[in-house]
């Protein structure tokens, strides 16, 4: 019921969100001749209620505000299984955060089982690169059950987020954070724990470069009783689990009996996608996944950051190998193997925009989802889901992360920043805006663009020739290429030169952008690389080689510097 059809003094009372001085000032606010709106603002500035609060107050879910003893005050997230938010709690006077199960779930006796395995997981672990987790349980309000998980509050930015705003780490970070990581899970496997779903979105990073592995929803232990076993079996019943872009190939096969080699895979991995910005395999299945993991050649971290030493690419190599024999036997050597090549470097980071960030996309996702147009790995599924089977194809080829910026720290003892500009809007970045960063931020130039003799040709015979560092393809007038076809949005991708290769990127275009069959949203160009656009419009991407666009200039140059000659003497003779 909205709240302006009671007083706002009535349902500050009924939340129990303020102490009795507190009502009585709120009450004063209340009765002053302002809107409901104007109301919630001034309660906010005077510091009684937090923004999250007043929204949920003004919207009137108030009875939500308050799950036990936990008083609500912020939404960090929002993921496959539920909302992260930032609670109060009031027994123990310190800010936690409360993982709460989503209510389509509240019936799912598979992931609630999951949850409370995450929280039994949790609780026996100690260890400064693992989160905290203090408590879980279930509570009855209005809405019927609602199950909760209580957890360490740690800002952070997660290493996709992180690979997505900066691009490719430098090595030194990279291995740093790695290096945390793989000192987190050997503290899991010494308690006989294996996660089994290490990923970039399970590593999180504070300001300090400081690393927390979370989600421990499928971690097992060697000595699990029955009733785990059977709570593991109601999840999964005949699947693995697990997320199949990170996955060890004899995870695939019987992921329940997978060991501590199957997180270092798993972390090898994670360390690729974040010294090259992409997956280390393409697939659009999990079968797909599992012959690109079982089969497909290792891809080579030098052959998308050549300035990573050999040493470290052989330490890659030997955590993703497809033997897991010819892997490290345990985290603590991959410490001591990625320990010299790290160096911690804070991480500058606005938490409250990222935060919104996280929030949109995940309503994005939530609409996808019920519509029906969700992919694979598009979020938590019902434990009695069926999984995706759709087919695919290249499935060696590493898939692009989404990239902002591509930037090399210059100074070791320099932040990376991540902040937008002072001018930027608070709402979460449009990828045209996204683009415009990466632009601004690289200062590639229109003349190094055009001497990469790259260009469009559509399938009806135009040829673009991409003259600038960025090009904007849409059906609006402020279009670098304007096309008047109805399956195009206004908007609905981009092409610019980062300095060294072409990038894509579709602008959350209404009918998507695929290249050479498979949709996506930023990847990198290559010659003969096909894109389509919407339904209909189709063209190749060609860009001559620089040896072939070197001797081109210098043919040029020979040209024009002999008919300069000529023309001189030409001119001598005739005097």
């Amino acid at each position: 019921m909205p709240a302006s059809t009671r007083t706002f003094a009535n349902i500050l009372e009924r939340s129990d969100l303020l102490s009795p001085q507190q009502l009585e000032e709120a009450a004063r606010i209340a009765a002053r001749p302002l809107g409901d709106r104007a109301i919630a603002q001034q309660l906010v500035q005077r510091g009684l209620l937090t923004p999250f609060q007043a929204e949920e107050i003004l919207a009137g879910r108030y009875r939500r505000l308050r799950i036990a003893d936990y008083v609500l005050t912020g939404l960090i997230g929002v993921g496959g299984m539920g909302s992260v938010f930032r609670a109060q709690d009031r027994e123990q006077n310190r800010e936690v955060a409360l993982k709460v199960l989503s209510e389509r779930f509240k019936h799912d006796s598979g992931m609630q089982a999951r949850l409370r395995l995450e929280a039994q997981a949790g609780m026996r672990l100690d260890h400064p690169n693992l989160l905290k987790v203090f408590d879980q349980g279930q509570t009855d309000d209005v809405f019927g059950e609602v199950d909760y998980l209580v957890m360490e509050l740690f800002e952070g930015i997660a290493l996709h987020e992180l690979v997505g705003f900066y691009g490719p780490l430098p090595s030194s970070m990279a291995c740093d954070l790695i290096c945390q990581a793989a000192a987190g899970l050997e503290a899991m496997h010494q308690v006989g724990m294996v996660h089994r779903d290490v990923k970039p979105e399970n590593l999180l990073i504070d300001c300090h470069g400081q690393v927390r592995i979370i989600d421990y929803g499928l971690a097992i232990a060697h000595e699990m009783s029955f009733d785990d076993e059977f709570s593991l079996a109601m999840i999964f019943g005949h699947d693995c689990p697990g997320t199949a872009d990170y996955m060890a190939p004899e995870q695939f096969t019987d992921g329940l009996s997978a060991d501590a080699r199957a997180d270092i895979y798993a972390l090898g991995c994670t360390l690729f996608g974040a010294l090259c910005a992409c997956r280390p395999f393409r697939a659009g299945s999990r079968t797909a996944f599992r012959r690109a993991h079982q089969e497909s050649p290792r891809p080579n971290v030098a052959q998308y950051a050549e300035s990573i030493p050999p040493e470290l690419n052989a330490i890659v190599l030997k955590m993703m190998a497809v033997d897991r024999e010819q892997r490290f036997d345990s985290m603590q050597e991959v410490v001591e193997a990625l320990k010299p090549f790290g160096k911690r470097k804070p991480i500058d980071f606005d938490f409250e925009k990222l935060t919104k960030k996280r929030i949109s996309i995940a309503r994005k996702k939530e609409e996808r989802r019920r519509s029906g147009s969700g992919g694979v790995g598009s979020g938590a599924k019902s434990s009695s889901a069926s999984r995706s089977t759709a087919s695919t194809t290249q499935a060696n080829r590493p898939t692009e992360l989404p990239r902002i910026a591509s930037i090399t720290a210059s100074a070791d003892s320099s932040p990376v920043v991540l902040r937008d500009r002072p001018s930027a809007p608070l709402q979460p970045d449009t990828a045209a805006q996204q683009a415009d960063r990466l632009v601004q931020t690289l200062r590639v130039s229109d003349a190094a663009a055009k001497a990469q003799n790259a260009r469009l040709v559509f399938t009806d015979g135009r040829t673009v020739l991409l003259h600038k560092a960025v090009c904007e393809i849409g059906r609006s007038t402020s279009c670098e290429v304007c096309l008047d076809v109805a399956d195009l949005s206004a908007q609905h991708c981009r092409i610019w030169f980062d300095g060294r290769t072409w990038m894509l990127a579709d602008l959350d275009s209404k009918n998507g952008t695929q290249l050479n069959g498979e949709p996506v949203k930023s990847v990198t160009l290559a010659p003969n690389d096909v894109v389509q656009l919407g339904g209909v419009t189709t063209f190749r991407f060609e860009r001559e080689t620089p040896q072939t666009a070197s001797g081109s200039g210098w043919l040029i140059a020979a040209i024009v510097a002999l008919l300069g000659v000529a023309g001189a003497a030409w001119w001598l003779l005739g005097q």
